[in-house]
């Protein structure tokens, strides 16, 4: 089996109009790479990355979405200093709402926050039922 690698990118501005035009790039790949049965959680998923890094970040962020053998998607920021915080389970959610990577963990097959100079990403991928 030959495995293709796609990948996409886009860079939006830190405003609330980037977490639709963020959920509208995941879905119209992986409609068209063929991962329609993805879409919903990754769109869930995308939008609270894109969300926590406007508030909190209050940066721009720009997302990649790869495919090979599975579907990896990554928001970066440019505030490095603030890592969001791992919360142990969906219902210890804090009072600002921060349940964004418990989210990604929970819904995701797999999940890491990365630290550069000058940035950070979070990145989760999903598996395609076989």
């Amino acid at each position: 089996m030959t495995v293709t690698h796609k990948e996409t990118e886009l860079e939006l501005p830190a405003t609330p109009a980037s977490v639709p035009a963020g959920r509208r790039l995941v879905r119209r790949f992986l409609v068209e790479w063929g991962y329609d049965e993805l879409l919903d959680t990754a769109e869930l998923l995308v939008s609270e990355l894109i969300t926590n890094g406007i508030k909190h970040a209050q940066s721009y962020v720009q997302i990649t979405v790869r495919c090979n053998s599975t579907v990896t998607i990554t928001v970066t920021d440019t505030r490095p200093d603030l890592l969001p915080v791992p919360l142990d389970n969906l219902t210890n959610v804090d009072a600002d709402g921060r349940r964004e990577l418990a989210l990604v963990a929970t819904l995701s097959d797999d999940c890491i926050v990365n630290r550069y100079h000058g940035s950070k990403s979070v990145w989760f991928c999903m598996q395609a039922a076989a």
